[in-house]
């Protein structure tokens, strides 16, 4: 199958939740400050999805082979055994958010980068919706490079490998370290997952804004060890 964009994300921030995650105290001249910013980058702000619905062509220990790309991780081939198809995606707040918070002030990039989070969460919210609904009713999880113990970040590289070139039309490149630009931006597969999986139950760092799901060791020695 070929490659699918999506580009006509709605991206609305709901400030009150924004000042909650920077904490900042309402009707303060930060408050406001962040609200001016807020309303800037909403309309600029145009994240993006590429992904492609994939075959898993074999197994083996510890790997898969998703359209004669391996992809190593022995997590990956567990969570991915009760279906034959992924959908490998790259998912960005935008280039035109990063290029809009390149310029602006040092002292407000901050209040930036925590919108141009909230224009990824968008992103990929966007595309799991779409995925399950375009598809298939079954529900979806989502594992990421980097995000679990076993899959290391240099395996984006084989996602885009997946993917092709045409992930330039995202705009959203990869350095030789593995680090994707806009820094905003994130990838990885989705798959159908009678069990919800979030990749936080294996993630050990004790304090985090983004955890989703409390670490559950016995999660991990159970099923992938």
């Amino acid at each position: 199958m070929n490659t699918v964009v999506l580009k006509d994300i709605p991206f609305q921030i709901e400030i009150d939740r924004l000042l909650k995650t920077l904490s900042i105290k309402p009707n303060s001249a930060f408050a406001r400050e962040v609200a001016q910013l807020a309303e800037t980058a909403t309309a600029i702000g145009k994240p993006k999805v590429m992904y492609k619905k994939a075959h898993i062509d074999s197994r083996g220990e510890g790997f898969i082979i998703v359209d004669g790309v391996s992809l190593k991780s022995a997590i990956v081939q567990v969570n991915t055994q009760e279906t034959d198809t992924v959908f490998p995606f790259v998912a960005t707040c935008g280039r035109e958010l990063e290029n809009w918070s390149n310029s602006i002030d040092s002292a407000s990039r901050f209040y930036a980068g925590a919108i141009m989070e909230a224009a990824l969460d968008a992103a990929e919210e966007a595309f799991a919706r779409h995925i399950e609904e375009t598809y298939n009713p079954a529900p979806t999880s989502e594992m990421n490079p980097g995000s679990i113990p076993d899959w290391r970040v240099k395996e984006q590289k084989n996602l885009f490998a997946i993917l092709g070139d045409s992930v330039k039309e995202i705009d959203v490149s990869l350095s030789e370290s593995y680090m994707m630009s806009p820094a905003d931006s994130t990838s990885g597969i989705r798959y159908y997952a009678a069990t919800k999986f979030v990749s936080c139950q294996l993630c050990q760092k004790a304090r985090c804004p983004a955890r989703e799901a409390p670490y559950n060791a016995a999660l991990l020695s159970r099923y992938y060890q």
